[in-house]
């Protein structure tokens, strides 16, 4: 299966401008033949929490521009939205996938949320890993920060996993600790990983991020199979050999050989 890497600038709160500009990647990503599109973390709003709030309250459904999105370029699609149940005071960073018919096929709320940018304040968590199985492969999926947990990763391994999907907003200076987590996290759960990151700048105020880029495709034995720039968008597609994790797991048996019994006395 063709995989292709949308990294992609987002404009804070400028939501048709991104949506246009997603669906515009996505549509190039097709035209070379690829199957299956991953957007990055807040990929159509940014995250000015109260203009995405007040973007919901006003009838904004950026679920629904998202699925528009995977059944206008018939692709199977992947990447976090702003997302407000009915019950709840505040919005989940939510990913979908979603079908070429622009079906949500699966959908995961971010766990893990980010206490150094209070992220608790203005989102909600999630809690429940999510793993889809597909005719093609089992997808585990993850957002940004959950790449610091391993406990997760390895939970998702547990459930047969043959790729993990990551959407981040992960910034400089911190992108040598991306590197390294993407390949720690497909090595040990021995499947692809594929995480597409935001690029250019944030503003927060009197506050400026800046986002590194440096998305990839890992394979399970820590190889990039592709890599997109580090501070300009970029579109990479790489061919997925869904044999390769169970090869990967013959070799070596991580996950039979673990001792949980040992690790949380």
């Amino acid at each position: 299966m063709k995989i292709a890497l949308v990294q992609m600038h987002v404009e804070q709160s400028r939501f048709d401008e991104n949506l246009k500009r997603a669906c515009e990647a996505v549509k190039k990503a097709k035209s070379r033949g690829a199957e299956f599109a991953i957007l990055p973390e807040m990929f159509a709003s940014g995250f000015n929490y109260g203009e995405n709030k007040k973007a919901i309250a006003g009838g904004r459904n950026f679920v629904r521009d998202f699925l528009e999105i995977a059944k206008e370029n018939k692709i199977f699609l992947a990447g976090t939205v702003p997302h407000l149940e009915e019950n709840s005071s505040k919005p989940s960073n939510r990913m979908i996938f979603a079908s070429p018919d622009g079906e949500i096929l699966a959908s995961y709320d971010k766990i893990h949320l980010f206490g150094v940018f209070h992220e608790d304040r203005h989102i909600s968590c999630g809690n429940s890993i999510a793993v889809k199985k597909m005719p093609f492969a089992n997808i585990g999926f993850a957002v940004c920060y959950d790449l610091r947990f391993p406990e997760m990763f390895v939970n998702i391994a547990q459930k047969k996993a043959d790729l993990i999907v990551v959407s981040t907003a992960w910034p400089h200076p911190r992108m040598g600790q991306l590197r390294t987590l993407v390949r720690a996290r497909a090595i040990e759960c021995q499947c692809f990983l594929a995480c597409v990151n935001q690029v250019g700048v944030e503003n927060f105020g009197s506050n400026k991020i800046e986002y590194c880029g440096s998305s990839a495709i890992i394979d399970p034995f820590g190889d990039a199979l592709c890599e997109c720039k580090k501070d300009a968008e970029d579109l990479q597609i790489a061919d997925i050999d869904f044999e390769k994790p169970k090869i990967a797991r013959e070799k070596i048996p991580v996950l039979s050989d673990r001792r949980p019994d040992i690790y949380f006395k």
